[in-house]
């Protein structure tokens, strides 16, 4: 599979898509994926990816940002320039993963007796599923590391 920084189509889209979606064993959850030109907004400032989803029903939507240079530093005042650049495949896929795990709840992880997650822990399961996606777009685009940089 080609990297992918911005899907040329909504069509392009929806079939990567299903099929990273069935390759990650979720073909029992209901999907709906949607890209956006914009980045999104989220408590505490933006984002380029988006999971809402409900466990019991196993439904899902998933909002990409489609934009191969996300540099809104002028347009937007909470956006903090990184030196990675934006890569819609990869946001696809970390979002997909979102759908692996975070029904986990804290008790699975820290043992008996915990009742939520502190905020440094949720910060630590985020990094670690974004290594995964990046460790599973390497894989799948035969990539390294430098692909991510600016």
């Amino acid at each position: 599979m080609k990297p992918i920084r911005e899907f040329k189509s909504d069509e392009e889209f929806q079939k990567i898509a299903k099929d990273l979606q069935h390759k990650l064993f979720l073909d029992d959850w209901f999907i709906i994926f949607g890209l956006t030109n914009e980045p999104i907004r989220i408590s505490g400032g933006y984002s380029s990816g988006l999971t809402t989803f409900d466990y019991g029903n196993r439904e899902a939507t998933i909002l990409i940002l489609n934009k191969d240079n996300w540099d809104y530093s002028a347009d937007v005042a909470e956006y903090k320039p990184t030196v990675i650049r934006n890569c819609a495949l990869l946001n696809l896929l970390h979002e997909l993963l979102h759908l692996k795990r975070e029904y986990i709840v804290p008790s699975d992880i820290l043992g008996d007796g915990a009742d939520e997650l502190s905020e440094m822990e949720k910060k630590d399961v985020h990094t670690n599923l974004e290594k995964m996606a990046k460790t599973l777009f390497m894989m799948l685009t035969g990539t390294n590391t430098d692909y991510f940089l600016k």
